[in-house]
């Protein structure tokens, strides 16, 4: 008796087997298709990393946002309110403190 439920949960299996190969065989070309469409945009955000890298290596955001213009503070306080913006938990209590900062009060 345990031998044919075992022959019969091999057979169900088997079943199952072919049945999901049938279904990978059927469903390749989209899979392939989904695959090349994830590489082409892995390797175009790729690329893109590596432009916006040079870029921040040549300098061109720093000169673009014109960087040199500011002081520690100032840099400190713009990312202050950026993250304000953003929605970044506990940054209204850096602002807070940034402000009760002299230097850095009036621009609060």
């Amino acid at each position: 008796e345990l031998s044919a439920q075992g022959q019969e949960t091999m057979r169900r299996d088997a079943t199952k087997l072919a049945e999901a190969r049938a279904t990978l065989a059927e469903h390749e070309p989209e899979l392939s298709r989904l695959l090349r469409e994830k590489e082409l945009a892995e390797a175009e955000e790729a690329h893109a990393r590596e432009d916006r890298n040079a870029r921040i290596e040549r300098g061109e955001v720093a000169a673009a946002l014109k960087l040199d213009e500011f002081d520690g503070a100032m840099i400190t306080q713009a990312l202050a309110r950026l993250a304000l913006a953003q929605g970044i938990g506990g940054v209204d209590r850096l602002h807070e403190m940034l402000g009760e900062v002299t230097e850095l009060s009036e621009i609060v």
